[in-house]
């Protein structure tokens, strides 16, 4: 090791004149003739037991937050969603909003939507089967859309 003029020290592999010799400690190794299995679960594989119980372990709406209010007069908003692990075979997610499935899911990720209607909504996210049987479903989020809204003229 050398320290230059700015006294910061210099690591090489070659020797300089002024530069001392450091000594490395030995790294631990360790060796195996055999590989440790992984007991890993088979989220997602096609060839996963039918028989094996799913747990989704997160099915949420991440953003926006529970009771925001979006203030934007066409109605439009991104809803970011949360599915861990990966949807099994033979399930679909769909997001929920007050009740009712609007849109089928692929995964994790944003979905955009548009032409909200004003007043305040819940949204989650929801698993079922390919007959239709509800799964799964997260908790819901509470979202206030806030558009402009035109006074009714009163009949004269």
């Amino acid at each position: 090791m050398e320290i230059d003029e700015n006294g910061v020290p210099v690591f090489s592999d070659t020797r300089t004149e002024g530069s001392k010799e450091i000594e490395l400690r030995e790294p631990q190794t360790f060796s195996s003739d055999e590989a440790i299995p992984q007991a890993l679960p088979q989220y997602g594989a096609p060839d996963a037991e039918d028989d094996q119980p799913w747990i989704y372990s997160r099915l949420a709406v991440t953003s926006p937050a529970n009771d925001t209010a979006i203030r934007e007069n066409t109605g439009a908003m991104t809803i970011s969603v949360a599915i861990a692990p990966g949807i099994k075979n033979g399930h679909k997610a769909e997001l929920m909003m007050d009740g009712l499935a609007i849109r089928k899911l692929s995964g994790s990720g944003p979905v955009s939507l548009s032409n909200v209607d004003r007043g305040t909504h819940v949204f989650s996210v929801r698993i079922v089967d390919d007959n239709g049987k509800v799964i799964d479903e997260g908790d819901g989020v509470s979202v206030t859309m806030l558009r402009h809204a035109q006074p009714r003229r009163q009949p004269r």
